[in-house]
């Protein structure tokens, strides 16, 4: 019954995650995204301390369950507060209900001068009243070389990260504080990271990060016996990479994947990502066959990660591609061109509506 209520527990776990980040991702100007994905792995690891913490006070693992499960509940509470998408909205032909939210954000904002500005109109009924499925992510040609990039590299982040808060037990005497100290140590990345998301640019930042994890992991094997210090620098020297990159490849992976494939794009990543926290538990025992060798595995998957993403466009200042279709007649090896713009109106009436710019907002 346990493992069950478990079980069922990850799946919901997993796609309120999902969902939240997607929400945040179209409701969001461009210069608040990094920001928004920052925060959101900032309170992650915030719990991974709090919860070794209350591990550490509490021993009895039923009790300890409940109180970490509970503060679950109020997630309802947010069905009566978040708006919908109104990105997700329009592409679903609901343009009334769409502005009704762009003008309720305009007030809310400040910028209630613009609300009789806030006008949308239909778009072509081709990219309306479709469903979408996972199928569609490998029919178009540059969505396909995107998911399987994304895919491994998910498949990665999950893998590396988990493996090493779950390995971070054995680097020292007291597992409570190691599994606190891996999740202190990510808190500097998620300070750095809208900085360099904003300033770097997604494409970089990403690679950066998994070859600085990848190297830093690798090294480890190298280590003579004894330099335990230095181990347990580069170990979490390399959480520090992982843990900025899952940051950076949520901003990144978002902004790739059109409005009407955006859900089912991050929700195949996220299965990447649930596959690697699978196989997880697995690489760790590797240390047994040959000293450190978890470690040259996480490095060596971190490494190629980071190199495969060098074949995705940069989406700094991009605006979110709305439908498949605007993807059509893009060189896929010319990153410059491999995202379209909406059209500028469109993007000055959704920006003046979210605070992004001071442009006057036109109709669509």
């Amino acid at each position: 019954m346990y493992t069950t209520l478990r079980f069922f527990a990850g799946i919901c776990q997993a796609g309120v995650g999902l969902a939240t980040f997607v929400l945040a991702t179209e409701i969001l100007g461009p210069s608040k995204r990094a920001l928004a994905g920052s925060l959101a792995g900032a309170f992650f690891a915030i719990g991974i301390m709090l919860f070794a913490y209350i591990a550490r006070m509490i021993t009895n693992w039923r009790v300890l369950s409940i109180l970490t499960s509970a503060p679950g509940v109020l997630a309802i509470l947010y069905y009566w507060f978040l708006p919908e998408s109104p990105r997700w909205l329009l592409s679903q032909g609901k343009v009334l209900k769409a502005e009704a939210i762009l003008k309720h954000i305009a007030v809310k904002n400040g910028r209630g001068e613009k609300v009789d500005h806030i006008k949308l109109i239909v778009p072509p009924v081709s990219h309306t009243r479709r469903s979408y499925s996972m199928l569609d992510l490998f029919r178009h040609p540059v969505l396909r070389r995107r998911t399987v990039i994304q895919f491994y590299s998910w498949f990665v982040n999950s893998a590396v990260y988990y493996g090493l808060t779950i390995g971070a037990a054995g680097l020292s005497s007291n597992k409570y504080f190691s599994e606190a100290l891996s999740g202190l140590i990510e808190m500097p990345g998620y300070v750095i990271s809208p900085i360099l998301l904003n300033r770097v640019g997604r494409r970089y930042s990403l690679v950066g990060a998994m070859l600085v994890g990848g190297v830093a992991c690798t090294v480890i094997l190298f280590l003579p016996a004894g330099e335990t210090y230095i181990k347990t620098a580069l170990a979490l020297l390399g959480k520090l990479g992982i843990s900025i990159s899952f940051t950076f490849i949520y901003v990144h992976s978002a902004e790739l994947y059109p409005t009407v494939v955006r859900n089912a794009g991050l929700g195949l990543c996220s299965v990447a990502a649930r596959l690697g926290g699978t196989v997880a538990p697995l690489l760790i025992p590797l240390g047994t066959v040959y000293p450190n060798l978890q470690f040259l595995v996480f490095g060596l998957l971190t490494f190629t990660a980071g190199l495969f993403n060098f074949g995705l466009p940069e989406t700094l200042n991009k605006n979110l591609p709305e439908t498949i279709e605007e993807l059509d007649g893009i060189n896929p090896h010319k990153t410059e061109t491999m995202m379209i713009d909406l059209p500028d109106d469109r993007v000055k009436l959704l920006e003046a509506a979210m605070m992004e710019e001071e442009d006057q907002t036109t109709e669509c």
